[in-house]
């Protein structure tokens, strides 16, 4: 067994399924769960795929900050999108919480997202020293 992990599930968030939690923390790392763009509370999401992707990276902000990282620290972001053609307005979310020096970051095409969500994000971070 590995000492000293924190598992934080967010006050905030919508609550996740009870198999894993938002966050876990070893050694001054966050590695951030898969995060969607659900209204906080809910699973409520926005018609437009740019409000998902802004949700979902205002989510991501929220989860951050609330285990006491930043947008500033996240070292690598995974975007999962249902439909590739959404990559430009995913993209230009993205942009709006990263405009500049951006972490690393893949974005790969799924099957499908859990509640229907098309886009989640998930995020390796340091906590803020």
């Amino acid at each position: 067994m590995v000492e000293n992990i924190q598992h934080i599930t967010s006050k905030i968030l919508t609550k996740p399924l009870p198999v894993y939690t938002h966050v876990t923390i070893h050694k001054g790392i966050a590695y951030i769960s898969s995060i969607q763009g659900f209204v906080p509370g809910t699973f409520d999401r926005a018609e437009d795929i740019r409000e998902e992707a802004r949700q979902a990276f205002h989510n991501l902000k929220t989860i951050l900050e609330e285990v006491g990282s930043s947008v500033h620290h996240v070292l690598k972001i995974t975007i999962m999108m249902v439909d590739m053609r959404d990559f430009e307005q995913i993209n230009d979310a993205e942009n709006e919480i990263f405009p500049e020096s951006a972490p690393a970051r893949s974005s790969i095409a799924v099957k499908e997202l859990p509640h229907d969500a098309r886009v989640a994000v998930e995020a390796v971070a340091t906590l803020v020293d």
